[in-house]
């Protein structure tokens, strides 16, 4: 507590000295604050921290006003590993952008970082406070993805695994300048949660580029709980199409046959069985759990209009037409983030389902209550 407080008087000096108008006086032209941030920005890319905080320093001794200034040096402390010095420009920043909402929450974004960088007790805490207070206090939040961002990695740290994925998928939905960082931290988010699941066959099955059929209804079963999740029990009554005519099945051997059957009778897409063919040892697409999913989404919410909400609009990808049987569920799973496009942006509908993509969707999907899923 003494080396926060310590640190932040340090930085507040130089914001008092600012309060009253340019502390530095501008040698020229060429010697401007605007010049002066992206001293800092080089400086910090080659990690000179140094010459960043002194680069920065320079923009608001030059103009009290200038935010990237501050930005800056709240960024080069976080960066540094001396989080605590970058709390009074951070919060010097976002009081003077006001109801600039953007510029704000840049600063707040920053703040969120912080918290989690300097891991004092309730950290991961704080950090969700100030994103939501955002979130309340200005609707077009929702809009910017460095909050997000922010958050999202802060839920990571926390092993907090479906805020992180909802999070981290929202700020890479929003194309923004984040998008990038955030494919890293889900990328890095799935490493830790192979790492980290409880069952050891759950975990094998995690680690796999492509999902059987089959494995596919063991992470439904064993990590999601698909049947609490849908307050149901699975009907007693044979369904049609659960056996060939002559009574046989291709999966009546395998371990999961009755749980094959229970989603059958559930009559959920993605994982019905047709004429006996469950194809248990067959590659899980990425369009049938995308079926999957918008049938859960709309037995959880009641709203059976969601499976229509994109029908008769243009398709945004190359390999995924408007025509196609699973057009408007891949489309309901891209944009909530339960699916992701691939770096060229293309939906993908036909291949393999990842065992991570498979996890860290059910259970963001999990995580969502009824009026969120409806959105």
């Amino acid at each position: 507590m003494i080396r926060r407080v310590v640190a932040a008087l340090a930085v507040l000096v130089l914001v008092a000295a600012c309060e009253s108008g340019p502390a530095i006086v501008s040698t020229g032209p060429d010697d401007t604050p605007a010049a002066a941030v992206a001293k800092g920005n080089s400086a910090m890319e080659v990690r000179n921290w140094g010459a960043a905080e002194a680069a920065f320093s320079r923009a608001v001794g030059l103009d009290d006003r200038y935010l990237d200034g501050y930005r800056g040096l709240a960024r080069v402390a976080l960066a540094s590993g001396q989080a605590t010095k970058g709390f009074a420009p951070a919060e010097k920043g976002r009081d003077l952008a006001g109801r600039d909402g953007k510029s704000r929450r840049l600063f707040q974004a920053v703040l969120i970082d912080l918290n989690a960088a300097e891991g004092r007790d309730g950290w991961y805490t704080r950090g969700g406070e100030i994103y939501w207070q955002e979130l309340q206090n200005d609707p077009t939040a929702w809009t910017d993805g460095p909050i997000h961002l922010a958050l999202g990695k802060s839920a990571a740290k926390a092993e907090d695994y479906p805020e992180a994925t909802r999070l981290l998928r929202i700020a890479i939905r929003l194309n923004g300048p984040e998008k990038t960082e955030a494919n890293r931290e889900l990328a890095r988010l799935d490493d830790a949660v192979r790492a980290s699941l409880g069952d050891p066959a759950l975990a094998a099955i995690a680690r796999k580029p492509g999902l059987t059929r089959a494995e596919l209804v063991k992470v439904l079963f064993d990590d999601f709980g698909i049947l609490d999740y849908l307050g149901a029990k699975a009907p007693a009554e044979a369904r049609p199409g659960e056996t060939a005519t002559d009574g046989t099945s291709d999966y009546a051997r395998n371990p999961a046959a009755e749980r094959i059957r229970a989603l059958h009778r559930l009559r959920l897409r993605g994982v019905e069985t047709l004429a006996g063919h469950f194809r248990p040892d067959a590659a899980a697409t990425r369009e049938e759990f995308a079926m999957l999913a918008e049938d859960l989404v709309v037995r959880k919410t009641g709203d059976s209009g969601l499976s229509r909400r994109y029908i008769g609009s243009e398709s945004p990808f190359t390999d995924l037409t408007s025509t196609r049987a699973s057009f408007n569920a891949m489309m309901s799973a891209i944009s909530r983030g339960i699916l992701l496009a691939d770096i060229q942006g293309r939906a993908q509908p036909t291949e393999p389902l990842t065992g991570t993509a498979a996890i860290l969707a059910l259970r963001a999907l999990r995580g969502l209550d009824p009026k969120a899923l409806a959105n």
